[in-house]
């Protein structure tokens, strides 16, 4: 649907530009983590961080708990004007409230700049802060939608299916964050430090060992338009993105594959034909990638095994030869 949006355009430009800042947050962020031992950045785009400080802790014996919590409605829930707030704070961050700062987009490439471009190709864009906010207000304020012959104007919640639509909510939820840890690290920060192993993946958030501190103080972090449920109830058992995570009595943990798709009682074709037009090599270099997904990801060798066996099996139904498949092992 967001293809057919006249909106999509600008939605793509605002994506790659909001990216760019978070790279420049993530930066800024990682220089205040390394100053005060505090994490001011809680967002993670895959299990790798997740994994590296379970097993660093587990080498330790010092992990011993782990809950996870999920906003109910995020994208349908933000109410504009705390949006536009947010953003438009987290971009004085970025621009250093330096009106003479801009971002310049070249082809594919995007960098800051102080200098003056002058526009003689068409694909040579500049942008100020003002000029971000002015297409990011106009994402917000003219999003339409047409159901049942009629058409609706969204008045909250950001445009879902665009190209902007998760960079938007990823911003949103990392200023409130980020917000509160900077105003608490003096008066609170104990409270800060209990929250360093905190990890949010879009709208999923796991803490690991914060002493139950998330729970008493989320309300404080987040706008009331939003709702966040806990989801696990056993704080030593924990579903985490592909991650299945179990804390042992001494303090250890076991990582193994959270996969929901393999409760299904319908097959799911998660790995391509090899009868199909895909080449013979593409199609087992897809294997190979994931068995080492999950060999990184298991801490117990078994674990591991069990997974191999399984695809095995289900990969000679579909055609594979065996002999390849255990090569790659």
């Amino acid at each position: 649907a967001s293809k057919k949006s006249i909106n999509e355009v600008v939605s793509v430009k605002v994506s790659k530009i909001l990216k760019f800042v978070l790279n420049k947050m993530n930066n800024y962020t990682k220089t205040m983590n390394d100053s005060t031992g505090i994490n001011f950045n809680w967002i993670v785009n895959n299990h790798d961080k997740i994994v590296e400080d379970i097993k660093s802790l587990s080498k330790k014996n010092k992990i011993f708990s782990v809950e996870t919590y999920d906003f109910t409605t995020l994208y349908t829930s933000i109410k504009h004007y705390d949006m536009k707030y947010a953003l438009n704070q987290l971009l004085n961050i970025a621009f250093h409230k330096n009106e003479n700062l801009k971002i310049v987009t070249i082809g594919n490439n995007i960098k800051w700049t102080y200098s003056k471009i002058i526009h003689k190709k068409n694909y040579i864009y500049t942008y100020t802060k003002n000029n971000i906010m002015d297409m990011i207000n106009f994402l917000l304020d003219y999003s339409y939608f047409q159901f049942n012959n009629k058409i609706y104007k969204q008045i909250i919640g950001i445009p879902m299916g665009t190209s902007v639509s998760p960079i938007l909510a990823n911003l949103f939820l990392f200023y409130y964050e980020f917000s509160y840890l900077k105003q608490n690290i003096r008066k609170s920060y104990k409270k800060c430090v209990n929250l360093k192993y905190t990890y949010r993946y879009i709208d999923d958030i796991t803490t690991i060992n914060d002493n139950g501190c998330f729970s008493k103080i989320y309300k404080d972090i987040y706008p009331d338009s939003l709702e966040l449920l806990k989801i696990n109830d056993n704080n030593k058992i924990a579903d985490v993105l592909d991650l299945n995570i179990h804390i042992k009595n001494d303090k250890t943990a076991i990582i193994k594959l959270y996969d929901k798709r393999n409760s299904f009682k319908f097959n799911i074709n998660n790995f391509p034909d090899p009868n199909g037009n895909i080449s013979h090599k593409m199609c087992y270099n897809v294997v190979r990638n994931d068995f080492l997904r999950v060999k990184h990801i298991c801490t117990n060798n078994s674990d591991y095994i069990e997974f191999t066996n399984f695809i095995i099996n289900k990969l000679t139904l579909k055609g594979y030869d065996i002999d390849r498949l255990n090569k790659i092992l």
